[in-house]
């Protein structure tokens, strides 16, 4: 995702095997954050993934980063390591594309 000045202010990382998508990396800028451009990239992956014939798209993040932020997304908790790192949690999500 690029500005109007052609500066990188967003990007995503992501990759399909058999009917699975897997979100390796999701990236915003600071200063976009909260204004959809996350929930932009991702739908894109999504379409992608399904052109492709996923059925499905997992993601793993951690507690600090971007849970809820999936969640709101549609991902569905499926994995959870406490502690990891210490005070915080390690999670995978996952959605059905539709």
């Amino acid at each position: 995702m690029r500005d109007d000045g052609d500066e990188i202010v967003g990007g995503i990382v992501a990759y399909t095997a058999w009917n699975w998508c897997f979100i390796e990396l999701l990236w915003v800028d600071e200063a976009l954050r909260g204004s959809g451009s996350g929930r932009e990239l991702v739908a894109r992956v999504e379409a992608v993934a399904a052109s492709r014939g996923a059925r499905y798209v997992y993601v793993d993040t951690f507690s600090f980063q971007g849970d809820g932020f999936y969640q709101k997304l549609g991902y569905d908790v499926y994995g959870k390591l406490d502690d990891f790192p210490p005070g915080f949690h390690r999670i995978w999500l996952k959605k059905e594309l539709s």
